[in-house]
């Protein structure tokens, strides 16, 4: 997940396969500054906040293996469950 929000852990990261960030086979290593292009899908937008579903890196497609679509969609579910449950607060 991209945040933008500066109070959140992840603020400002994504994780992304390494093979498409390779120059000439040789992938970046920690530390590294990299420049890339992403092409997705905004698959909900709440709070002022978009998720996206990314299709390609750098024109490579990216699979999303079962395991990353499991936790993509309870990702999905919980920031649902915590925008319902901020809803119900403010209205008492």
């Amino acid at each position: 997940m991209i945040s933008a929000e500066p109070s959140t852990p992840t603020a400002g990261t994504v994780a992304v396969p390494l093979a498409p960030l390779a120059i000439d086979g040789t992938p970046p290593a920690e530390g590294d500054e990299v420049t890339f292009t992403v092409t997705g899908r905004i698959v909900s937008a709440r709070g002022g906040q978009a998720q996206v579903q990314v299709a390609t890196i750098n024109d490579q497609p990216i699979a999303m293996d079962e395991a990353a679509e499991d936790r993509a969609l309870m990702e999905q579910a919980m920031a649902a469950d915590a925008s319902a449950s901020a809803s119900a607060s403010a209205a008492y």
